[in-house]
């Protein structure tokens, strides 16, 4: 029985966990905002089965605990009867209380943009979130080399953290 939250140090931690352990607190963060203000279920479990896939594609005995440990927690209220039976086996009830988000967690090492040819997208990359812009119009035109192979560029807009729009003629 896991009585408390294990203490999970996310330097030490791969991509993996990291997506896992962010994919949980985006959960209990949706709990919190669907309970208080939206009552949109169906969102709630949709975040909740997201966690459970990135719980399934890492396998640190930790982050699993973790991982039960809030989603028995969100789950509650929802259905009672199944997260009072696993809170009881799993944690010996002590979960089924206010659980604070890990705000470390919610941070993400890389970030997704969108990479498009004349306002039209044409692909995706995954860039280090400090990358620099000459880093990541090098990325988006080597992910993008069939569209504007033997085009002149025009423009190179990068828009920080969201998208890079390559202008051509």
């Amino acid at each position: 029985i896991c009585e408390s939250l294990p203490k999970i140090e996310t330097s030490t931690l791969e991509s993996d966990q990291k997506e896992a352990r962010k994919k949980v607190y985006e959960a209990l963060k949706k709990s919190k905002e669907t309970y208080k203000d939206s009552f949109a279920f169906n969102t709630l479990i949709a975040s909740c089965m997201e966690a459970l896939n990135a719980l399934n594609l890492q396998n640190d005995q930790n982050i699993w605990s973790e991982g039960y440990y809030i989603l028995t927690n969100i789950l509650e209220p929802i259905i009672p009867h199944v997260s009072y039976e696993i809170s009881d086996r799993l944690f010996g009830l002590k979960n089924l209380k206010e659980i604070d988000i890990d705000q470390d967690a919610l941070k993400s090492d890389t970030l997704t943009m969108a990479v498009t040819i004349n306002g039209k997208k044409r692909a995706e990359i995954q860039m280090q979130s400090m990358a620099t812009k000459e880093e990541i119009l090098e990325c988006a035109k080597s992910e993008c080399a069939k569209w504007i192979e033997g085009k002149e560029i025009i423009k190179e807009i990068v828009v920080p953290k969201k998208l890079v729009n390559i202008v051509i003629k």
